[in-house]
């Protein structure tokens, strides 16, 4: 297996049928937000044409109580609306050239778009004083990342698709709301946003809660996917943390496999003893993120991140330590079909330095 291939398998993301577009595109692209409940389908084609009763205006000069007629032309396939029930949501919408409005859709399923997708929801009665704004002083991303916390959406997962990339306090204010007050896969969904975000008592809390943690379910995928993906903090808490969950007998095999994956791509200093641990892990697969990591180490490679995944540039630019070699540049990834000799190799490496293998 190629090192890219194997770097890849890292970052392992829980698979979603719900696409959500992010904030940072839906927001400058809208000239009008608004609260709003669709009513009055028609359907000719791809084209579908509406009304739009107005709440609340988030951004934009529509009038509060006004009805928009709004179309929506589909790229994709149309679902089937007939019959359909009136949606009331944030609705995302563009003014043409003739004083028109058409709608952005929200979010889509592969290349089926259904009316749902065209409105983040909103929560049916006031918000919660944690997500309370007050809307002459707050910026539309923000009152809808407050409204998305305090949503019940269909996909619990949609506010993590929408603001993954929004650098705003309110996404992480949001989180911590979700995580300690809303139930079952909110919450869930909550804590793994917040994991994504690099935040270390969050993960903490996933290390002493994770017998109870339902880790099939939508909300467990998703915790288990941001420790395996996204969680690339290498404060020595968060990464003492992961190398315990990594290595402990009793804990799920799924997060075991995902803390490891995160202690691979970290591969600090602090990260290492806990690496070697894993080279004599209970299989194949942990010992070999130990092996990847130790390797990542010694050869003075970057922290792996989705960010860097596309031009493998946690590749480049390396800072060696000072164990860094020739023979250790030849193994800094398995080659195809030789991922039992790669381990042995950096399983005899790890017999030989063991100044590395205290726990700090």
């Amino acid at each position: 297996m190629s090192i890219k291939l194997r770097a890849i398998q890292l970052l392992t993301v829980t698979a979603s049928c719900l696409s959500a577009a992010s904030l940072t595109y839906l927001v400058p692209q809208s000239d009008a937000i608004v609260v709003a409940t669709q009513t009055a389908v028609a359907r000719s084609g791809a084209n579908v044409t509406f009304n739009l009763a107005v709440e609340r205006v988030l951004k934009g000069s529509v009038s509060v109580g006004s009805a928009i007629p709004v179309t929506f032309t589909s790229p994709h396939q149309i679902g089937s609306w007939g019959g359909t029930p009136s949606y009331r949501g944030i609705w995302f919408l563009q003014q043409h050239a003739g004083g028109g409005w058409t709608c952005l859709p929200a979010a889509s399923h592969g290349n089926m778009v259904h009316l749902a997708d065209l409105s983040f929801p909103v929560s049916s009665g006031p918000l919660p004083s944690e997500l309370s704004y007050d809307p002459s002083s707050t910026a539309p991303t923000d009152q809808i990342v407050f409204e998305l916390g305090a949503a019940q959406p269909a996909d619990p997962s949609l506010i993590l698709r929408a603001t993954y990339d929004v650098g705003s306090p309110s996404v992480h204010q949001a989180l911590q709301y979700m995580a300690g007050n809303r139930p079952g896969d909110l919450a869930l969904v909550g804590l793994a946003g917040l994991i994504q975000h690099g935040d270390v008592p969050s993960l903490m809390q996933v290390e002493q809660t994770a017998a109870a943690i339902d880790l099939a379910s939508h909300g467990g995928q998703e915790v288990v996917s941001a420790i395996n993906a996204t969680f690339r903090n290498a404060d020595a808490t968060g990464v003492a943390s992961l190398g315990r969950m990594a290595t402990s007998v009793g804990v799920p095999a799924k997060l075991q496999s995902a803390a490891a994956a995160a202690l691979s791509a970290i591969h600090s200093p602090e990260a290492v003893p806990y690496l070697g641990l894993l080279l004599s892990g209970t299989s194949a697969q942990l010992q070999l993120y130990g092996a990847q990591g130790i390797s990542f180490f010694v050869n003075g490679v970057g922290i792996v991140t989705p960010q860097t995944m596309p031009s493998m540039s946690h590749l480049n630019s390396r800072q060696p330590s000072s164990y860094y070699s020739s023979d250790t540049m030849r193994h800094i990834g398995p080659a195809s079909n030789q991922e039992a000799s790669y381990i042995a190799y950096w399983q005899a490496w790890w017999q030989q330095h063991p100044e590395l293998h205290a726990v700090k």
